[in-house]
């Protein structure tokens, strides 16, 4: 049994309504980022910038990839693994996320409600999903897979 459906189960029909509408709002923020999404404001060089920008071609292939990936939205439990503290507790903080893409090398792109941000998730195996500091906008997250 998943999560949500516990949700619902304690809350009743206004729970239910709580979560179809975090789950439309996580789909809605991503169809956003992505028909907003300018590759030029990530071509500007800095002063103290090192290497070179990725070319308009380089972030056409990675929505193409992004719109192929997507998945219905899902909660997904998420361990909070960030820093080094985080990494070595026993008992992590666990986030309630939104599963937005499919799996692809133990990664995907999940929205985390709490936060309001994008964030890349990871496992190996079948272990929990973890986070490992890549928050941000959805094309930069999924960019870093």
């Amino acid at each position: 049994m998943c999560c949500c459906t516990q949700y619902w189960k304690w809350r009743g029909w206004w729970g239910e309504f709580l979560v179809t509408q975090q789950l439309l709002t996580a789909n809605a923020r991503l169809d956003q980022e992505i028909f907003s999404f300018d590759p030029r404001a990530y071509s500007l060089v800095e002063k103290d910038t090192f290497g070179r920008p990725w070319s308009g071609e380089k972030y056409s292939n990675i929505l193409a990839r992004l719109r192929a990936a997507r998945v219905a939205p899902h909660f997904v439990a998420v361990l909070l693994r960030d820093s080094v503290m985080q990494i070595g507790m026993e008992e992590p903080e666990e986030l309630q996320c939104v599963g937005l893409t499919k799996e692809e090398s133990g990664c995907k792109l999940a929205y985390c409600p709490a936060r309001d941000q994008f964030v890349l998730i990871q496992r190996q195996n079948d272990a929990p999903w973890e986070t490992f500091n890549i928050w941000g906008d959805a094309v930069g997250c999924y960019a870093a897979m």
